[in-house]
């Protein structure tokens, strides 16, 4: 699984810090419950077939959109793994 930053630079949710992947979790829950703008277009070179859309989601749709739950699990998966001394 991999991790998108604003600038499009991937890392592997593996390689990034534990503070690093728990700030993200924070960030989409915030996102979540403030809601959050989705802008999409597309179309071709001519002005007629292009178009713009924009949609407010909030709660449940957010996390679905920006997977909270794939950064959960790999914090999920680093706090179970632990061995406790």
């Amino acid at each position: 699984m991999v991790h998108t930053d604003r600038d499009g630079n991937k890392t592997k949710l593996c390689d990034l810090k534990t503070d690093h992947l728990i700030n993200i979790i924070k960030y989409i829950e915030r996102k979540a419950e403030k809601g959050l703008i989705v802008r999409s277009g597309g179309g071709g070179w001519d002005v007629d077939e292009m178009w713009y859309d924009e949609d407010f989601i909030e709660g449940e749709e957010v996390l679905e959109k920006m997977d909270y739950k794939k950064y959960v699990k790999e914090l999920n998966n680093r706090t179970n793994n632990r061995r406790i001394r």
